[in-house]
């Protein structure tokens, strides 16, 4: 499968010894996307079944950026916090997360969409087409949310 077609548009992603790596939209990774479960998982996400991704994930980066996107696999489906909320999480200022949730190689799983600056302002996003993308992600959640009610 060279590329997953999603409502937020094209993804591909990277899968090294049964982990995933990174993901990005567009053909980047494309001859990568041959995990069978990651892709159903972001199917089973996009069709709104999926809750919580279960995929082994290994980004990539330093120390503290681990320590940052750890935190951002708890924030819960559906659910916007702050940078200050996850600052706070591990001990540190709201711009250093910033730069780390800037930095995720792993967008999606690790779920950086659901941050937003402290006046519920959607702020930056690395992804798709930035902001735009970011805001796909939010509704697509929220809409489901709100079928279950």
């Amino acid at each position: 499968m060279p590329l997953l077609k999603t409502k937020s548009g094209e993804i591909s992603y990277q899968v090294k010894a049964g982990a995933l790596t990174r993901l990005t939209w567009g053909n980047e990774y494309a001859k990568n996307c041959e995990d069978v479960n990651v892709s159903l998982e972001l199917k089973n996400y996009f069709a709104g079944t999926l809750k919580k991704f279960n995929s082994k994930v290994e980004p990539e980066g330093t120390i503290f950026q681990k320590k940052v996107w750890q935190a951002l696999l708890d924030i819960p489906y559906g659910t916007l916090v702050t940078y200050k909320d996850i600052a706070k999480k591990v001990n540190s200022h709201p711009r250093a997360v910033g730069g780390a949730v800037g930095k995720n190689p792993i967008p999606i799983i690790i779920p950086c969409h659901r941050v937003v600056g402290s006046n519920g302002a959607l702020t930056g996003f690395s992804g798709g087409n930035g902001l735009p993308t970011k805001e796909i992600l939010i509704q697509h959640e929220q809409q489901n949310i709100n079928k279950e009610k």
